[in-house]
């Protein structure tokens, strides 16, 4: 069930020219100016989600504390994305090439790789020109039912030497997938709440979102999350960087424990040591490091 959830990515869209495209993102970063000056994440960033029928998409909008140019060069191959999307606790392992990645889900324990599954994303460096990226992930069909996954990052400089991203994804789910979720939702998974609040009808009190749109919303901020330490450990020797980012990224959920919490730290180092030391190039240590 965790796969399906994990599957909440980006939905297809008709894709405008680039210079278009960027300036939109400027446009909407303006109109999001008080939402990120304002934000309840302690950090400049914005969720949205929705569902309409056999979909679930959301979008999330982050202004970064590091220069266009950096983030161009750091997320604009395939290889990269693995050492951000290896970071969430449910991808067990990933693997790139030219032409995309294969990206394994599984529990949130620790598992054989046999027992996950592979999902194969096509990637593709849709812009990437002096003001403006796009990189898309997509897959026709995805485990439990799942189909038409898309995942899609795009950036523009901010100013002040930072960046505005906007991570978008979607899913559509067929009959199983539903089901699958819905049994989800009603048992293990039925006290899990999301980021924003919606309003009920009747009396005009609010509630935390729940449902799919609250999966995709703790999705994206364990996404966008790994985005930002992956960014942050750029520079240190590599199996410094490793470190930083597996304890970086588990400290930045807990600041979200109500949304995000479910193992605890130790787990989480030993598992995910024993998960990038399948696929570690000889010479790049994956075990803890002397501080």
């Amino acid at each position: 069930m965790t796969a399906v959830l994990l599957l909440i990515g980006l939905g297809a869209v008709a894709q405008p020219a680039p210079q278009q495209a960027a300036q939109a993102l400027a446009a909407r970063e303006a109109d999001l100016a008080h939402a990120l000056q304002e934000s309840p994440f302690r950090r400049p960033m914005h969720i949205e989600s929705s569902e309409s029928g056999d979909n679930a998409s959301g979008d999330v909008y982050a202004r970064l504390p590091h220069s266009f140019e950096m983030v161009a060069s750091a997320l604009a191959r395939p290889t990269q994305w693995c050492d951000v999307l290896i970071l969430h606790l449910n991808v067990k392992h990933c693997m790139a090439d030219a032409t995309g990645l294969a990206m394994y889900l599984g529990r949130k324990h620790e598992q054989p790789l046999a027992q996950a599954f592979r999902l194969r994303l096509q990637y593709e460096t849709a812009a990437n020109g002096p003001d403006y990226l796009q990189v898309r992930m997509q897959a026709e069909s995805g485990p439990l039912g799942t189909r038409n996954y898309r995942i899609v990052l795009e950036a523009i400089p901010s100013g002040d030497g930072r960046s505005f991203i906007h991570l978008r994804y979607a899913v559509g789910y067929g009959l199983v997938a539903r089901l699958a979720m819905q049994g989800y939702m009603s048992t293990v998974a039925r006290e899990k709440i999301g980021f924003s609040v919606v309003k009920n009808d009747a009396d005009g009190t609010t509630r935390p979102v729940d449902g799919p749109r609250a999966a995709v919303e703790r999705n994206a901020m364990r996404y966008s999350l790994a985005i930002a330490v992956y960014l942050d450990s750029l520079g240190l020797p590599p199996a410094a960087a490793v470190e930083e980012r597996l304890t970086d990224w588990f400290d930045a959920t807990e600041q979200y424990a109500a949304q995000l919490h479910e193992i605890d730290r130790a787990e989480y180092l030993v598992m995910k040591h024993h998960e990038l030391a399948r696929a570690a190039p000889k010479g790049i240590a994956v075990e803890p490091q002397d501080k």
